[in-house]
């Protein structure tokens, strides 16, 4: 083999190599994977949830899944709609769900941007929807998923990851995730700005979701698409939440807990302040730690 016939064959072994490469990351990034969703609707109802299916009437339901891209947005990745409805006596009765597309032609299993939902009757009056969504490309750097059956009746959950087991959606991760929700689009989606969602699970204590707490805040759009539908989300709980959740994460404890007890009891409770301080102190305790020294600033004085 003579030197330019070598130097040929080097190149084109090169250049192989490379497309291999560049198809293998290719594929890497579209693979798809599932998500499946679950919803034990009984928690929900002492916050004002009310769509339940009895043997009288049915409900539709629908599950919308968005990816969220720094820098840019939300993007459609999934739509589910079942009606569901209960056959028979209120002690025997069964449930009767059929699913349907966007064309709204009959779904009998998950596939490409389509979710497939369904229903289980639990005791004391309570049931459980599980959705499924088999073929969701894991590129995003959030994932959105708001269940709903109108305009107001909405949980809402968002992922950093697609999850690897069935995620059981609670009131709590609700709160957090409509908070998120409304951090994202005030930051205009800018990767400099966001807090990290873990920060948000740190900050907010699951012991401030109680049965009087207002999670189900009215949606305020004034026009409702169930097909595309849009979420804006607001009330001056959420908006105290979101404000102490930013001065904690980007200032001390002394900032954060003026400004909570500054707050009225008619937006915040001094019952749920009690949580949140606790809460706080646990994570500018740990914060501190992270940080590799406690600081004279980072951590206030009991109150």
């Amino acid at each position: 083999m003579n030197r330019y016939v070598f130097l040929v064959f080097l190149t084109l072994l090169i250049s192989c190599g490379k497309v291999a490469q560049d198809i293998s990351d290719q594929s890497n990034k579209s693979i798809f994977k599932s998500v499946s969703l679950s919803t034990d609707y009984l928690p929900f109802s002492v916050h004002g949830w009310s769509s339940v299916p009895t043997t009288q009437n049915v409900i539709d339901v629908y599950v919308y899944g968005q990816g969220v891209t720094y820098g840019k947005g939300y993007e459609k990745i999934g739509f589910a709609r079942a009606v569901i409805g209960l056959e028979g006596t209120k002690k025997a009765s069964s449930p009767v769900v059929t699913n349907y597309d966007l064309k709204k032609n009959l779904v009998t299993s998950s596939r490409y941007q389509q979710g497939y939902i369904q229903f289980n009757l639990l005791p004391s009056d309570n049931y459980k929807i599980k959705t499924v969504f088999k073929k969701v490309r894991p590129k995003y750097d959030f994932y959105s998923f708001f269940q709903y059956t109108s305009k107001d009746q909405y949980i809402l959950t968002i992922l950093s990851e697609l999850p690897t087991t069935n995620i059981e959606i609670t009131p709590y991760q609700h709160l957090v995730s409509v908070l998120f929700y409304n951090h994202l689009k005030k930051e205009s989606f800018n990767q400099e700005s966001i807090i990290p969602l873990k920060e948000f699970y740190r900050i907010i204590p699951t012991a401030s979701v109680t049965a009087s707490t207002n999670i189900m805040v009215k949606n305020s759009v004034k026009k409702f698409k169930y097909n595309d539908p849009l979420f804006s989300i607001s009330s001056p709980y959420l908006d105290a939440l979101l404000t102490i959740v930013n001065i904690a994460y980007y200032s001390d404890q002394f900032d954060v807990q003026d400004y909570l007890s500054s707050l009225d009891p008619v937006i915040i409770s001094d019952v749920d302040k009690a949580k949140l301080k606790m809460s706080l102190k646990t994570y500018f305790k740990d914060k501190s730690v992270i940080n590799g020294a406690v600081t004279p600033n980072v951590l206030a004085p009991n109150d």
